[in-house]
This record gives C-alpha cells, structure tokens and sequence, in this order.
C-alpha cells in the first residue's frame, strides 16, 4: 500500500523557509480579488455579495498568518545563531558583517542582528493578534473598527522586509560616514542631500529618510519620558510651572 503522505525528506531551515514562500504564493490566489463596486453596503447592481465585501478581512488575517509563521521561522534561525556564537557552544564565529562589538569587551562579538531579527518576530505577531481580536464579535457589513486593519498590516510587512533585509550596525555606520563625507564635498546638510545622491551611497534608502534626518527631526526621535524631545521637554516645562505655581 502506498501512503498518501509525503515523506519529508528535508529538514534543514531552507525547507522552512521554502514553505513560507508557498503560503504567501497560496494565499495571493485566495486573496487577490477586487471588491470595487460593493459599496458601502448593497449598493450595487452588480452580481456580488457586496456584505462580505465590505466585511471581510480574510485577506489581512491570512497575509498577517502567513507572515507570523515566517517570522517564527526567522526568529528560530536568529535564535540558533545567537546561542552558537556564545560563548558556551562556540559552534561558530560572527563575521564582522553580521555582529557589532562590546562596549565592555572589544574583543567580544555580539550577534546583535540576529537578536533584533528574533525580537521582531514578536511584533508580527502582535500584529497578527490584533488584527484577530479587531475582527472578532463584530457584525456582518462594514464597521468602523474595520479602519484599524492598516496600521498592523504594513508594520507587518515593514518588520519582516526589515528581518530579511536588515543592514549592520557597522555596515550602517560606513553607510553614514559616506554620507557625511559626500555632504562635505556637495557643503551641505545630509537633509539636502537629493534622494538619488543618498542611494548612490546605498540602495537602501527610500524617502521616508527625510524623516530622520536633521537636527530637529533627531532630537524630536526622542519621545521617553524625561529626553530630549521638544514634546518632553513641554511636559517637563509645564509640570515644572504646576509644581512653583507659575501660569503659562
């Protein structure tokens, strides 16, 4: 009698990884329909079941899915490393490319993107989760709640690009050296640099650098309690006016 069931014969991540690629192909087939003409209810003349249009986010849920197995995947294999270059197994050695140095111990070598690619598993998770409870309890048709399914859906996709597509702490810190030195060359802030100059030092820049760069943009990064940020530092302000009695 032959078993209907394939043997597995590959054991090794790539096979892991092999099938997180056949559930995101599998889950384009399902999802790649356009619900366009719905409405937002039932107004359409159209042959469509425009309720479940509106309402469904079977679409988000299973993308979010398939992308939490991946990263759990990622995260196992960040994992291993991290425990093979400790110092305990000593099973291999980071190079230079993937690890960053100790502050304490410049002979130590951190595996530290493979630390943050374990870390960020937890966020796509999360993601998957709050998709799952937005959606739960909530009646057929559309519903406001539905307008929260974005946010968690591209922080998703941002983290697992991030995982797979991560640059080096020391590779970044080249990265902004160049920049720097280009900007000396061109006397200007890296904020005036154009777009096309900063991918010309490295492919991954995108737009949304701009975000980041400058002295404001910087300081305005800071938002623990307490830094340096200008929206701390107006509720320290204004703590501190409560506290001697003193008007704004």
């Amino acid at each position: 009698m032959t078993s209907k069931c394939e043997l597995v014969k590959k054991v090794d991540h790539r096979s892991a990884l092999e099938r997180d690629a056949g559930r995101l192909v599998n889950c384009r087939e399902r999802v790649n329909f356009c619900p366009l003409g719905a409405c937002a209810l039932a107004g359409t003349g159209l042959p469509i079941d425009s309720i479940d249009a509106v309402s469904d986010r079977d679409f988000v849920l299973e993308f979010l899915a398939a992308n939490s197995i991946a990263a759990v995947h990622l995260s196992r294999i960040g994992e291993e490393w991290v425990l093979w270059a400790s110092e305990e197994f000593g099973f291999l050695t980071p190079s230079d490319s993937v690890s960053t140095g100790s502050s304490i111990m410049p002979q130590k070598k951190n595996p530290d993107p493979m630390e943050l690619v374990r870390g960020k598993s937890a966020r796509v998770v999360g993601d998957l989760m709050t998709v799952l409870v937005l959606c739960k309890g909530l009646p057929q048709a559309y519903n406001r709640d539905l307008q929260e399914d974005k946010e968690p859906l591209f922080d998703s996709v941002k983290a697992i690009l991030g995982m797979l597509e991560g640059v080096p702490f020391r590779t970044s810190h080249e990265i902004v050296g160049r920049s720097v030195a280009l900007c000396t060359t061109k006397n200007c802030q890296l904020g005036e640099l154009k777009l096309d100059d900063l991918k010309a030092v490295h492919p991954v820049f995108e737009s949304d650098v701009y975000e980041y760069l400058g002295v404001e943009n910087a300081v305005n990064k800071f938002i623990s309690y307490g830094s340096t940020g200008s929206e701390q530092v107006k509720e320290q302000l204004e703590d501190w006016r409560i506290q001697l009695g003193i008007s704004s």
